[in-house]
């Protein structure tokens, strides 16, 4: 080959290069779907964050940095929670959070000012009331679909947890929104009649109805409602653990690539050291944790708090590299809620 064919080759060569590396397209670099002529729409409602040119912090998983385990946590938290929190247990917060790995739950129209903001809706029927009338903030990446066997949720939305999931998740998806389901175990109470033996066990229901496989397959985010079994009367038959063991199974075999976070609760346990057992036995198997305080005025609640936040080993903790990627916003659809 002449000294000009070899220059032109290698010139040939390095044009193909720099395509290849500008395309994005890997898994920690996707491409942009909303950069001019990637294909995406224009947003039906210009306020919702399909409209937005941002990235989201989304956990990620790989080889070689699993969240909870060799990096900083992730965790959920309510924001009226998270502001007793820092009130009562400042060095305990700041220990065991990075406010860049916090999903902050509140009311549509109220997000929080610190972490990554999160619209919490018990209904189907209220996220598509609150996208038909503009009610989310644009600084409102995330919304949860938080459905469970109690008034908040009509009735038909929990007899079939499954559609009414699809619809939340879909509905948001083509509004730009990330999604986050975390329907109640409590649900599958209601299918004991027709379905199961009633001295079957709810959880065992939950997962024979296939629940964690389908809101594994739709959201960005599953959140397993475990913290019920955290109770006294069920540690000694490690319930909590076999719980979140299996239901990480069925969703990892429905979406391998699926954010499962669990959850726990002060109220839940005896102790604080109970909390910490239940953290540590499945940080290994989630990318993070719903922190729940149901009463987190109460004195005993905080202690446990603060007791469980600095016992947080320095590898999990706010000190801990960031095991994350950055995705962005999908594009967005005409809506038709």
């Amino acid at each position: 080959m002449t000294v000009r064919a070899r220059a032109a080759a290698g010139l040939v060569l390095a044009v193909m290069l720099i395509t290849a590396c500008s395309g994005g397209g890997g898994p920690d670099h996707p491409r942009r779907q909303d950069s001019p002529g990637a294909g995406s729409t224009s947003p039906a409602n210009p306020r919702h964050p399909g409209h937005v040119r941002q990235r989201v912090l989304m956990p990620a998983v790989s080889p070689s940095c699993h969240p909870g385990v060799n990096a900083a946590g992730w965790w959920m938290v309510s924001h009226r929670q998270l502001r007793a929190l820092e009130r009562v247990a400042p060095g305990a917060l700041r220990h065991a959070v990075k406010f860049a790995n916090l999903l902050v739950l509140g009311a549509p129209d109220r997000p929080a000012r610190v972490g990554q903001p999160v619209a919490v809706f018990k209904s189907y029927a209220d996220l598509r009331g609150a996208i038909a009338a503009g009610r989310i903030p644009r600084r409102t990446h995330w919304v949860l679909y938080d459905n469970e066997r109690w008034p908040a949720t009509p009735v038909r939305e929990q007899k079939r947890p499954g559609r009414f999931e699809t619809l939340f998740a879909s509905l948001a998806h083509r509004h730009g929104y990330r999604v986050i389901l975390a329907p109640g175990q409590d649900l599958a109470l209601g299918f004991s009649r027709t379905h199961f033996a009633r001295n079957i066990a709810a959880w065992r229901r939950y997962l024979s109805l296939g629940l964690p496989a389908i809101s594994a397959r739709l959201a960005d985010i599953y959140e397993i409602q475990a913290q019920p079994f955290e109770l006294p009367v069920y540690r000694h038959q490690r319930i909590f653990l076999a719980d979140v063991q299996e239901a990480v199974t069925q969703a990892r075999v429905a979406n391998p690539h699926a954010t499962i976070f669990a959850g726990i609760s002060t109220q839940r346990v005896a102790r604080a050291s109970d909390l910490f057992s239940d953290f540590m036995a499945v940080r290994g198997l989630v990318a993070g944790f719903w922190l729940n305080l149901p009463h987190y005025r109460g004195v005993r609640q905080q202690r446990f708090a603060r007791q469980f936040l600095s016992q947080i080993p320095g590898a999990a903790a706010a000190t801990g590299r960031t095991c994350a990627r950055y995705v962005p916003v999908p594009p967005a659809g005409p809506a038709r809620p």
